[in-house]
């Protein structure tokens, strides 16, 4: 009954097995496909071109974009996933931990859990069963973001200790690309960037605050950290001599973030120090985070195709006194200087530019998120999860995918007279996993209520013509409640 697997060919642009070797940056025949489905899109190895990856400890089964991966196209035998990495790792956490942040005081005071079994539980959905592929929620992006700590809940019969949050991978990526919920769950990568629009990034402000982070008081000598916009007094941070300290100096902020990244086996940090001798360097080698040479693309706008692309380019200078790097572009010689959280959001060759998500931060804060979580998941009769976030099933509106009948797509009448389409919520993981127990249940089969498709990793590649043309294959997601669910199943009936 998977209708849309059998219907597959009617999705556009639809790329076939071969592309693989494009993925894998080579032309080598593909491996023997690996044994099972991925745990995120139930497709199997080799689909659209994504490997899958089988972690060593749980058997959990992923294709390497579905979590969050940058694809190799190749099996790693030695994978562990996130979820099995974590057992009995002391990770340190924000104190108070809120969603969101608490504002100034945010970082200020940690203290270190212990995850003492593999996690099950999604604070997203209402099914905490059996192992699946997971991301460790965190209460704020940025590099004082820290892994978020459920409270205590229940009496005494039905307590549940403080505890670590945990999202199966699945849940957030969906409601991160479903059209309801766009952007209210996101992914970081280890050093708490994650993507957003680059067109912001001339409009950022880095200078470092004006007073002092510990007595938030201004005037006097201010020391400023090199790695965020933190500023100290020399006597709050106890330090005599100024010229004692190395070059560049990051506060205790970023040094014990650099700690938790090292522990985690990170080959890089962010503003990193490097081991220099005494005095300012010069600004031919004075580079905190990004080496001279390295590579990085960025759009423009090309006026002969009249539409923006990416230009390579590479940094060629630092400056230290200004804290700017250099940046020429390949084709036209052209140079700009950038701040170093803007090179990190540029940073790799086009077809390099997939981020790595370590973790998941929801908005919380959204007004249509909290309308959301008001409505009741019609699988587990629940709505009383403080972040857990149902969606309404995605019938007769206009994001149907091409594969399911015409019947389940808004029609000009629904349109005119503004109806919202189908109102019945459902959790995701509900959809996937609960379901299958008994409310999908149709003529003796578990139907399907959930479909994700990871997309593709973009491709660049430039024509006959000189013109460059981005090849994309965006993120799918439908969700269907159970009498849209047969109307999919018996319209494919009736045309099998």
């Amino acid at each position: 009954f998977d209708f849309c697997q059998r219907a597959k060919r009617k999705i556009d642009n639809m790329p076939d097995i071969a592309a693989a070797s494009s993925i894998r940056g080579d032309h080598s025949p593909a491996s023997i496909p690996m044994k099972g489905k991925c745990d995120v899109c139930t497709k199997p190895d080799q689909f659209q071109g994504h490997c899958l990856l089988k972690c060593k400890q749980c058997g959990v089964l992923v294709h390497e974009l579905c979590y969050g991966l940058n694809p190799k196209g190749k099996h790693d035998p030695d994978f562990i996933c996130l979820a099995c990495k974590c057992i009995g790792t002391k990770i340190e956490v924000n104190t108070p931990s809120i969603i969101g942040g608490c504002g100034e005081d945010m970082g200020k005071t940690r203290e270190f859990m212990t995850q003492m079994e593999r996690p099950k539980e999604c604070v997203l959905c209402n099914h905490h069963e059996g192992f699946h592929a997971m991301h460790p929620l965190y209460d704020s992006h940025g590099p004082e973001g820290r892994h978020y700590v459920l409270p205590q809940t229940g009496d005494l019969a039905h307590r549940k200790e403080k505890r670590l949050a945990w999202v199966h991978t699945l849940c957030a990526s969906f409601l991160g690309d479903y059209f309801q919920t766009r952007g209210c769950v996101y992914g970081c990568d280890i050093y708490g960037n994650y993507d957003h629009d680059d067109e912001s990034d001339d409009e950022e402000e880095d200078e470092n605050d004006a007073f002092c982070y510990y007595c938030g008081k201004t005037g006097g000598e201010i020391l400023c950290c090199d790695g965020c916009v933190k500023a100290f007094h020399l006597d709050c941070l106890k330090v005599e001599d100024v010229s004692s300290l190395p070059d560049p100096w990051y506060c205790p902020f970023c040094e014990s973030f650099r700690k938790q990244v090292e522990a985690k086996g990170a080959k890089e940090f962010p503003g990193g120090k490097e081991e220099r001798g005494s005095g300012y360097p010069s600004d031919s080698d004075a580079v905190a985070r990004f080496k001279i040479g390295t590579k990085v693309s960025k759009y423009f706008l090309d006026e002969k195709i009249g539409q923006k692309r990416p230009f390579a380019g590479e940094v060629v200078n630092y400056f230290h006194q200004r804290k700017r790097y250099r940046v020429r572009y390949d084709e036209d010689g052209e140079e700009e200087d950038l701040t170093e959280n803007q090179i990190a959001k540029i940073q790799g060759l086009p077809h390099e530019k997939i981020m790595n998500v370590h973790n998941f931060v929801i908005d919380i804060k959204s007004e249509f998120i909290k309308g959301l979580r008001d409505l009741k998941c019609v699988i587990c009769k629940s709505k009383n999860g403080r972040l857990r976030i149902p969606v309404q099933c995605t019938a007769g509106t206009d994001h149907v995918l091409d594969c399911f009948p015409d019947s389940l797509r808004a029609d000009e009448k629904d349109r005119k007279s503004g109806n919202q389409g189908c109102l019945h919520a459902i959790h995701v993981g509900c959809a996937r996993w609960k379901a299958r127990e008994k409310y999908a249940r149709y003529k003796g089969k578990a139907a399907r209520l959930c479909y994700y498709y990871p997309g593709q990793k973009a491709n660049f590649e430039e024509d006959w013509d000189g013109k460059t043309k981005i090849i994309t294959k965006d993120p799918k997601s439908n969700i269907f409640c159970r009498t849209h669910c047969h109307e999919i199943i018996n319209s494919q009936l009736m045309t099998s």
